[in-house]
């Protein structure tokens, strides 16, 4: 993956989830910021959410933000009824669930870039 700024990586997340709100749509840059912060805190670096962040690390950020996004959509109140995430239309009593299958693939990815996480193959 390529490097981005926050920016980016918001206009990702806004053009993956549909319909989107104007006032969920508003905050998805300080949404991005605070998964930048918090993969700062995880991973122990130092990005920035004015530079580029390293393409290492926009996944696991996209992610986290998604789920924050998604969470946020399913206690709205007046929500949407149906959303689009890429190509899969869920309903409304299903954001949630999906919100928290983003949020373990992000920490997933992190656990991954701090070596904190092994495969190992089975005999």
């Amino acid at each position: 993956m390529s490097d981005k700024n926050a920016g980016s990586i918001a206009l990702d997340v806004f053009n993956s989830i549909s319909p989107l709100s104007n006032n969920i749509s508003g905050l998805l840059l300080t949404y991005v910021e605070n998964q930048i912060l918090y993969v700062n805190q995880f991973v122990n670096t130092n990005l920035t959410s004015g530079g580029l962040i390293t393409g290492i690390y926009v996944p696991a950020i996209t992610n986290l933000t998604i789920s924050n996004v998604l969470n946020l959509m399913a206690v709205q109140d007046g929500g949407v009824k149906n959303a689009s995430i890429g190509d899969l239309s869920i309903e409304n009593s299903n954001l949630y669930t999906m919100a928290q299958q983003y949020n373990e693939l992000g920490q997933t990815q992190l656990k991954q870039l701090t070596n904190g996480l092994k495969y190992f193959k089975a005999r």
